[in-house]
Parts: structure tokens; sequence; C-alpha cells
């Protein structure tokens, strides 16, 4: 890159505030990686995959630069491959697939560091400050050495559908495929913003990943701080598990090796959107090839004190299944099933058989079962999502009286409202535990009632009310 384009991209980076969020477009993440297409000079031909949320203005140009001196930075348009569907943040903003390629000619053999440059990042990602205002960078690297014939760099085979929910072990294979039969190793890396005038990477200022303390991450077994972390030789990264609702955005680095030797690497910077209800949004289904077909009843919502069964699961043309969830070790889940041969190989039909939900687990509000089924050596797999409603009721006559409970989320007060005085009542604060961890008495007759919240740590909660006049349960979160 060219002593103008680095301070241009300096230059960037200081000033940015001064830039209005709307001129922003609003990346999530992306990856850059390269193609020989020449077997007699060095030629590759580069592309830049990026995701972006349809938030911001339409899709911009954005700079790619070749890693060496006498190099031109060249400003490359995108194209749209369209939108992921049901891929949307809590903000309703959908994700868009958009790919900038160019083809560069090398001078000679040497190691060069190719980079793409644009503003901005989407706002409102959690584990940045102020990344709105925060511009993107790619930088991968390619060696070009005859002795290591054609290289290309590696790509990845897996659609992004980076939704992880509170609570919930997220995990999630990037799986990276080289052509050329490389060896490949991951490991995790910080999000950057650009170079320095030494034509130096610059990290992201003030990151945290997303197990920070701060966002009230913890195991999914309650033993201790959540776990961020990419298993080097596989790829597959586990967040064990996520604590607070918002789009977080990490980076990896692929390593690329011949004979021992490191020939190049992929920066992926990729966001995780944590969400708590499955509700509003879904990852699309990875492709099917296997012959076998899963049938799923619709979601369910359940209260989280009833008992419950939900038949209609068929898992058809497989050989066995399996369904996957922790509440079956937990012992309120269990399986009734049978099998019976058709035309079309095996049908397996089963009934999920739900009992004693307590109130520690409606906190977690929904849960995820993963239905495979397998045959010859393959697999496939569905999800069906169970949501324990009703966890925010009340009693008829407590709304008669219209009674209120904000903000939520809330900060530092709770405000609980009703425009009809109510009789004696006492209210009780749950953790996420289930945990009782405070009392309160509602003052008699008195039209609104509220509490401190500051000192609680982030996370969810329910309040639940007794009086006179009935019963009534919010959940509610503290950030």
């Amino acid at each position: 890159m060219s002593a103008p384009a680095r301070r241009f991209i300096l230059l960037s980076i200081v000033f940015f505030a001064i830039i209005p969020l709307c001129n922003a477009t609003h990346i999530r993440g992306g990856y850059l990686t390269g193609e020989r297409i020449s077997t007699t000079s060095f030629t590759y031909r580069f592309t830049v995959t990026l995701f972006r949320d349809n938030g911001g203005v339409p899709p911009q140009p954005g700079t790619i630069s070749f890693g060496y001196a006498s190099a031109t930075d060249v400003l490359v348009e995108p194209v749209s491959l369209g939108f992921i569907d049901g891929l949307q943040d809590t903000q309703g903003d959908a994700t868009e697939i958009l790919i900038y390629q160019i083809d560069h000619t090398f001078p000679t053999e040497g190691t060069y560091k190719v980079s793409y440059f644009e503003q901005n990042r989407n706002p409102g990602v959690r584990n940045m400050f102020a990344s709105g205002n925060t511009a993107f960078f790619l930088e991968s690297t390619f060696v070009i050495n005859p002795s290591n014939s054609i290289n290309s760099s590696p790509t990845f085979s897996n659609q992004i559908c980076n939704i992880g929910y509170i609570g919930q072990i997220y995990s999630y294979n990037f799986a990276a495929f080289d052509a050329d039969g490389d060896s490949l190793s991951y490991r995790l890396s910080v999000p950057l913003q650009g170079l320095d005038e030494e034509g130096n990477s610059i990290a992201v200022e003030n990151y945290l990943l997303p197990n920070a303390l701060s966002y009230q991450a913890e195991r999914s077994d309650g033993q201790g701080r959540a776990i961020f972390q990419i298993d080097a030789t596989t790829g597959q990264l586990i967040f064990d598990a996520p604590g607070s609702i918002g789009e977080y955005n990490a980076a990896i680095v692929v390593d690329e090796w011949r004979n021992g030797l490191k020939i190049g690497t992929v920066n992926y910077d990729f966001q995780i959107i944590i969400i708590d209800s499955p509700d509003f949004i879904f990852c699309p289904e990875e492709p099917n090839n296997t012959g076998i077909s899963i049938t799923l009843p619709e979601n369910a919502y359940i209260d989280f004190e009833e008992d419950y069964s939900q038949s209609g699961f068929i898992v058809s043309n497989a050989d066995s299944f399996e369904v996957n969830n922790d509440l079956f070790e937990a012992g309120k889940v269990s399986i009734q099933s049978e099998t019976t041969e058709t035309e079309n190989g095996l049908e397996h039909t089963f009934t999920l058989d739900i009992s004693n939900l307590t109130i520690e687990d409606a906190i977690r509000t929904f849960y995820v079962f993963e239905i495979t089924g397998f045959k010859d050596g393959e697999s496939f797999s569905r999800r069906w999502y169970l949501k324990v409603d009703n966890v925010a009721s009340s009693s008829e006559e407590l709304l008669s009286k219209g009674l209120k409970f904000f903000p939520n989320p809330v900060s530092s007060q709770l405000t609980i409202e009703t425009k009809i005085p109510l009789g004696d009542a006492k209210i009780t604060l749950i953790d996420s535990t289930g945990k009782r961890i405070r009392n309160f008495i509602f003052p008699f007759q008195a039209k609104n009632y509220k509490i401190d919240t500051s000192g609680l740590a982030d996370g969810f909660y329910i309040i639940n009310l007794q009086s006179s006049d009935g019963m009534a349960s919010w959940k509610f979160l503290k950030i």
C-alpha cells in the first residue's frame, strides 16, 4: 500500500467522528480471499465477501490495497448477492451479502499483505466503542514462491448464520476449505480498523471479547465465566454462553500451511447476533442432499408450570435419529417413539413429554431442540423451538386495575404502576438461577412503587407481585 493511502486510512479513523452515521455502509463482517488465476504470471483474483445490515445507505465502494509501495490502491464497486433469508437483528435490519472482486498481477515473488478498507461498521455493536464511527478493515497474507507451485487461499463453505441465544451454547464451524490440499489452522484475532503510518494494522480501540465479564456471560452450566474459543484444528467456535442481548463482533485468522511452512493467512471478521427468543429470527436451514426428511410441528408456547406433550415429529428415510437438548439430562423431557417400515425406508415418529418446568427454566425463555436423522454415514438436522410463555402474566383482577411495569430493559429504576390503588401486596425479586434475592412491600392503597435496580448485575430477573387482588409476574432485563 502506498504511503498516501496509509495516511488516508489513518486520518479517516482519527476524524471519523464528524461523519454522520447515516452515511455508513453498516458492515457486519466479512473476509478476504485470493485465487491464483494464471500459471504464467503472478495474477490473482481477490474477492472480499461482505455482510451488511440494510439500515444505512446503499452499498458503497471499498478500497483494496495490494501491500507493496508501487501498487495503486483500487476503489472497487460491490455486487449484491441478495439477502440471507430470515436473518435480521433486533432492529429488524436484514443482512445483505456483497462481493468486491478485482484481478491483480504482482511484479515478483514475495509476501504480500492484501487489505480491504471501508467506512463503516454497523452501529450498536456491544463490544466496540462507537462501532458506527469505526472503520472496517481486513488484511490477508499471500506468499508467492515458485517452490510452492500455484497457491490459492482457503475459502469458506458454510453460509453465515451467526445467531445465538441467551444462556445457550453458541457453536459455529467456519468450514474453511483449501482446494490445494494445504493444512489449515485457526486462531482468534481482534477486529481491525485500518493501518498506521508504518503500515501496521490497527486493532479496534477499546475492543472486548464477547465473553467479557461486563456482558454477564457465564457458562451454560453456571460453573464460571463464559468461554469464547476456537478449536485450532477443526475451526469449531464455541461461545458458552452469551449473557446479554445484542450484536457482538470477533475475528479469526485461518493460517495456511504447506510442508510445515506458513504460506498464507485469511482474515475473517464476523458478527454474532444474540437474542432472547427465536420468535422473530430464524437461521436458514442447511441444504439437504441426504434424502432424509424431517417433519416438525409448529413451534410451541407453554406456561412454565404446565405439563406438556408435543407430537407430530416425523423422521423419514433414516436408519436412526436423535434429539438433543439439555432438558433431557435434567429429567424434564422424555421421548416416546415408534418406528415403522415404509416404501421409502424407515419412518420414526415421536412425541416429546415435557414436565416439571420451574421458574429457573422459565428464565431461559425458550429452548432449541435439534432433531437429527442418520443414514449411510450421512446426517440431516432441523431445529424445533419451545418457548416458555406467560412468564409475564397478571390475574384478571389486577389487569382491570391497569397494572403496568416499566421500563424493560431497565438500568437504574423499575416502576410498578396501577390506575386503581392495590390492597396489601408483596413483591419478590428472583434472579436468573431462580433464587429469591429481595422482598418488598407495595404500600397500601398506593398507585405506584419504584424499585432501585442500580445495584443488580446485568441479566434477566422475574418480579412476582402477590396481593389480595391476585398475582402478577414480569420478566425483565437489567442492563
